[in-house]
């Protein structure tokens, strides 16, 4: 039997291995880049899903949301190397509803492990919470929306996702926010 030691030091040694690797791939390798980013994203999915069968966290509900935004994601970033394979930068694309789909995830995610923690609602702890949101959605206007909005490439579904992100955005930096902040 592997200790919890030794899962840490192969899981270590492993992202080591990783990044390294990563980081040997040329630039304009895509279809290697797209293989070993989506394959190490699958990997991240797959050792939430031992983690939890290992370890039986107090919510799991939240580790299995976060493998499968792991998951949805990994299916984006393909879809997404095939893209820029062929030389194309669509937006939206058929990527994007993964990539919604995995923040909407990662917000069940936070939520689970929120309320897991919380053992009261005080609306005092919400403070914090609203500043960190109000903060990110005020870069996430300044630097990315209002750009993408502005611009006269970006027609009907392409403002309207510029959007739905600028959402999610906020809906993690709300729900993270009171996942840190909160009252525990």
């Amino acid at each position: 039997e592997t200790s919890f030691e030794d899962r840490w030091r192969w899981a270590f040694v492993a992202a080591v291995v990783a990044c390294i690797a990563y980081a040997l791939i040329p630039r304009d390798s895509v279809a290697l880049d797209t293989i070993m980013y989506a394959g190490v994203e699958a990997a991240a999915g797959v050792a939430l899903l031992i983690g939890v069968r290992l370890y039986r966290p107090n919510a799991p509900g939240a580790w299995w949301a976060l493998a499968a935004a792991l998951f949805s994601w990994t299916i984006a970033d393909v879809i997404w190397g095939v893209y820029v394979g062929a030389g194309e930068d669509p937006f939206p694309s058929w990527a994007d509803p993964f990539y919604l789909l995995g923040y909407g995830l990662v917000g069940a995610a936070f939520t689970i492990a929120a309320r897991a923690r919380a053992t009261r609602i005080d609306l005092r702890s919400l403070i914090d919470p609203a500043i960190v949101t109000v903060a990110v959605g005020f870069a996430a206007w300044v630097f990315q929306i209002h750009p993408a909005i502005e611009d006269p490439e970006t027609v009907g579904f392409g403002k309207f996702g510029a959007l739905l992100y600028l959402l999610c955005d906020l809906l993690l930096a709300g729900i993270g926010g009171r996942l840190i902040f909160g009252a525990r």
